[in-house]
């Protein structure tokens, strides 16, 4: 799939294994609970690492949480959300460095967003309220769908990172009912596609460059 910043989430990028690769290195990935694992292979020299970067955001058995990661050049970005929090962080996979995090919680306004929140299901909408009500809506959404995060340049000296959730269901297209046997039947021909996200920049040293962004339509 390719990735650029015309891309929205999609449900390629769900998966807890993913396989990156350039004209040296190949990445896997594996994301658990806690931690990203990277395989990391050079082809050229033919050298393996390993790497594991921990999130810091602590799981529990009681509270639901998502995680994801992905990675940008030679950059992991990982993400961890439950009901009350979201938290964002970046490592240099080539030395092992972490580089910077963000996060926010229930209460909170969304400080580090660069756009609105988007909302589609079939048409876009938004998220109505303020903004402490609209981080409620996004977390509550992202907990019960699969949690992503993408990036690509957004100029030579900026990257542009999309921060959200895909939420997939089938619709029944069809429903028999068997009078005799008290048997409803249903026919599955279409999926859902729910999506919330919004956009943040970080400037080539990851801090969070204060502008607005408004995707091209």
């Amino acid at each position: 799939i390719e990735i650029n910043k015309e891309i929205e989430l999609s449900e390629f990028l769900n998966n807890k294994r993913k396989l990156y690769y350039s004209d040296e290195i190949i990445y896997l990935t594996v994301d658990n609970q806690d931690y990203t694992h990277v395989i990391e292979l050079n082809y050229i020299n033919k050298e393996l690492k390993f790497h594991s970067f921990k999130n810091e955001l602590e799981s529990s058995n009681s509270v639901t949480t998502k995680n994801n990661s992905f990675i940008f050049e030679n950059y992991l970005f990982q993400i961890k959300s439950n009901q009350m929090k979201l938290l964002l962080q970046a490592f240099n996979i080539e030395n092992d460095q972490f580089l910077r995090s963000y996060g926010f919680s229930i209460g909170d306004s969304i400080d580090f967003k660069n756009s609105i929140i988007y909302y589609k299901k079939k048409n876009e909408i938004l998220f109505k309220g303020n903004e402490i009500s609209k981080t409620k809506k996004f977390l509550k959404f992202i907990i019960k769908s699969d949690i992503q995060v993408i990036s690509n340049w957004y100029d030579k000296d900026k990257m542009i990172l999309t921060i959200g959730g895909i939420y997939l269901r089938d619709k029944p297209s069809s429903h028999t009912y068997d009078y005799y046997t008290n048997i409803h039947t249903y026919t599955f021909n279409e999926t859902i596609s729910e999506k919330a996200y919004f956009y943040v920049i970080l400037d080539k040293n990851f801090n969070n460059v204060r502008e607005i962004f408004i995707r091209d339509k």
